[in-house]
């Protein structure tokens, strides 16, 4: 009888510490369950952060390549410019001499000498001969108020107008010299030439 008593006892123990565990999984469970719950309320908040960085970054890039877009287009901008007043100093239009030469003498241009030959003031006309280095290249005879244009130096041309011939001991002409698709500082040598081109 008194072991039956024992083992009873034993029995409720057991019963006690089954029921114990089986409470305890049940809040562990609840506690898990309520962690997890949690975890998706907290992971839906930091997902739209996310997104928002996401949604900065893109247009920050945007930003970015607008800008590195802008600043090449202005480069490029900057480099036709440049080459367009490169240009623009290479091609120009001058008077180089506006004046008198008498009958004989020349006007020297670098190695070019245009030669007056025959000035005759009641015609109001004029001969010229053109010379390079000493060789003669061109010729020509034009009246008052005429002008005529011979090839020069690099594909340019120098075109001469007869503005006046005058009477003297010597016919005196009067004549404008204009260069032209010339660069003004290529001119370094330029002056009447007493003589013509026998003496330049």
């Amino acid at each position: 009888m008194k072991y039956l008593h024992t083992f009873f006892i034993m029995i409720l123990l057991v019963a006690v510490l089954v029921s114990g565990c089986a409470g305890n999984d049940e809040a562990t469970s609840g506690v898990d369950q309520v962690t997890q719950d949690q975890n998706s309320m907290n992971g839906t908040n930091t997902t739209e952060p996310q997104n928002q960085s996401n949604l900065t970054g893109l247009v920050n890039e945007s930003n970015t390549t607008e800008s590195l877009n802008g600043s090449n287009l202005t480069e490029s901008m900057g480099e036709v410019e440049i080459e367009n007043e490169s240009n623009d100093t290479k091609i120009d239009r001058f008077e180089l001499y506006n004046g008198s030469v008498s009958d004989g003498d020349g006007y020297q241009i670098n190695d070019y000498v245009l030669d007056i030959t025959n000035a005759i003031p009641d015609t109001g006309t004029a001969s010229f001969e053109v010379y390079n280095n000493g060789t003669k290249v061109d010729s020509f005879i034009i009246n008052e108020g005429e002008h005529y244009a011979f090839n020069f130096e690099d594909a340019s041309t120098i075109e001469v107008a007869l503005m006046s011939v005058k009477s003297g001991v010597f016919p005196v002409v009067q004549i404008s010299i204009i260069v032209t698709d010339y660069d003004r500082n290529g001119i370094y040598k330029s002056g009447v030439i007493d003589g013509g081109h026998e003496y330049a």
